[in-house]
């Protein structure tokens, strides 16, 4: 991976403005880059706004993408009775469900088996209980949510043959912190096939990046300030032909008698996570993996989650609540830490 990672210095155009994808900020193209010039585009997906800069695309292109998207919500998204995710959870105990998506459930257990079910793609039932990032948001009992918990372990998921079934009557399935990294992948994939080299996509906080800047340089890309507001960043990433995916403390929460409550549930407890973290933003090939990674090293912890990526041959940024930025060899020299903001850079070797 690090062979297809280049530093390079800030490079911010079009009035300086700031693309925000949950937890990460893109600085978009300039019309002043050599080559192809970038076709911009935006679109509501999977519950977030989907940015896309295609250098030498077009309209149709931008909207096949999109397209593609939402087949592929339509199908993993729990929030419609109609996916296929929704009949597999109907269907818990009793049947399964063929899908064309087979690979990204395969992933998602294998994140969640390897993560020891830091991540696991059974925690809807608890999810949708807290209802957090909904006008249903609140902060449930001890009682309801423990009554919850034996409804939620990975080793309910089984896969053959193409066929997705879960084994327990109850259990149900969310891909949420899967599907964004998935329609990233999923749209390089149509810039690919259109012969487009060049090309940036973000899809709320997962972003995918399609070779570098027409000319050589590569994407500028903003890990955000935790502490700041939606378009603050405290350090960059120079990325080419890799994806990021972010997950933080920040994004969605419910608040009560001053207490605040994010939305990053930890499996085990059904609580939201606390491991001393207030983001973890990863890098990979494979955004789909960025994703499920970003959530299960948010809930592991640094020293678990690092041990993780390490596993998958990924990379990551660390923030804790102490105001410490750690950040993993492979990306060292791409990543760039803002001065003046309080933050202190640990090189982790």
């Amino acid at each position: 991976m690090a062979a297809s990672l280049k530093k390079a210095g800030m490079f911010i155009y079009r009035a300086a403005a700031l693309l925000t994808a949950a937890g990460l900020l893109l600085f978009s193209a300039s019309c002043g880059e050599k080559g192809a010039e970038p076709y911009g585009g935006q679109d509501y997906v999977m519950g977030t706004l989907m940015t896309q800069t295609i250098y030498g695309g077009n309209e149709e292109l931008a909207k096949k993408a999109t397209s593609e998207i939402r087949v592929m919500e339509a199908a993993i998204s729990n929030k419609f009775n109609t996916s296929e995710v929704s009949k597999i959870s109907a269907l818990a105990g009793s049947g399964g469900v063929e899908s064309k998506y087979f690979d990204i459930y395969k992933l998602a257990v294998d994140v969640s088996v390897k993560s020891g079910g830091a991540f696991d793609i059974t925690i809807a039932p608890v999810v949708d209980l807290w209802g957090i990032g909904t006008p249903d948001a609140r902060v449930p009992s001890r009682e309801e949510i423990e009554g919850l918990l034996p409804f939620v372990d990975y080793g309910f998921v089984k896969l053959e043959d193409g066929t997705v079934s879960l084994t327990k009557e109850g259990a149900a399935l969310d891909l949420g912190s899967i599907g964004k990294g998935a329609a990233a992948d999923l749209a390089l994939s149509v810039y690919r096939d259109a012969g487009i080299s060049s090309a940036i996509v973000a899809v709320g906080g997962s972003i995918g990046v399609l070779g570098g800047k027409p000319g050589g340089a590569p994407f500028i890309i903003g890990v955000r300030d935790p502490k700041g507001g939606g378009n603050d960043y405290l350090g960059t990433l120079a990325l080419k032909d890799i994806s990021v995916s972010t997950s933080g403390s920040y994004e969605r929460f419910v608040e009560k008698e001053g207490v605040r409550y994010h939305h990053i549930l930890d499996p085990k407890t059904g609580y939201p996570a606390d491991s001393g973290l207030v983001s973890v933003t990863v890098v990979h090939e494979n955004g789909a993996l960025c994703d499920a990674l970003s959530t299960a090293c948010f809930v592991l912890g640094l020293e678990k989650g690092v041990k993780l990526l390490d596993g998958y041959g990924a990379n990551g940024i660390f923030i804790d609540k102490e105001d410490k930025v750690f950040v993993t060899k492979g990306i060292q020299s791409n990543f760039e830490l803002k001065d003046g903001l309080g933050y202190e850079l640990v090189k982790i070797e």
